[in-house]
């Protein structure tokens, strides 16, 4: 591969488009990323001044979701090929939280989803009420209209 343009021999572009970084981390708005001292391969997002903030934009295109995935390796120390868990925001702009009940390939299976107007289910996609737990539609808790303070409202779905 030919390398398009090297900056210090840091910051590596090669010709296909895939971007070298060869210490393993990147500092955005920091030339010291990985501020914790823990593991490799950091990205590390610092903005600067008082009580600023910093942001890590994740954007599909159309209804596209944009996502954070966790992985890691089959235990062997090298393998990098097992999708752990996920967290996106979908069209709609819900909230969704996957996990892989296999531990093995990349197949996620949606745990809990927060839904544009707020509600909360946990083993349900989608809520009724402001909290929703369930058990593969079996039986569950709901708290949603009628709920008075300090009762207890607990509805078999």
């Amino acid at each position: 591969m030919a390398n398009l343009s090297s900056i210090n021999g840091k910051f590596i572009v090669e010709s296909t488009g895939t971007v070298l970084i060869p210490n393993n981390n990147v500092g955005i708005g920091t030339t010291s990323p990985n501020p914790f001292s823990w593991g490799t391969r950091h990205l590390t997002v610092q903005s600067a001044g008082t009580n600023t903030y910093a942001a890590v934009d994740i954007i599909g295109s159309g209804s596209g979701a944009g996502a954070l995935i966790f992985g890691g390796g089959s235990g062997s120390g090298t393998a990098t090929n097992i999708g752990r868990a996920q967290i996106s925001a979908l069209d709609g702009s819900d909230l969704v939280f996957y996990t892989n009940a296999s531990n093995s390939g990349s197949s996620f299976t949606e745990r809990m989803r927060i839904t544009s107007g707020g509600n909360v289910g946990i083993g349900r996609t989608a809520p009724d009420y402001k909290l929703v737990i369930s058990n593969s539609d079996a039986e569950g808790i709901e708290l949603g209209p009628g709920y008075t303070a300090g009762k207890e409202l607990i509805s078999k779905l």
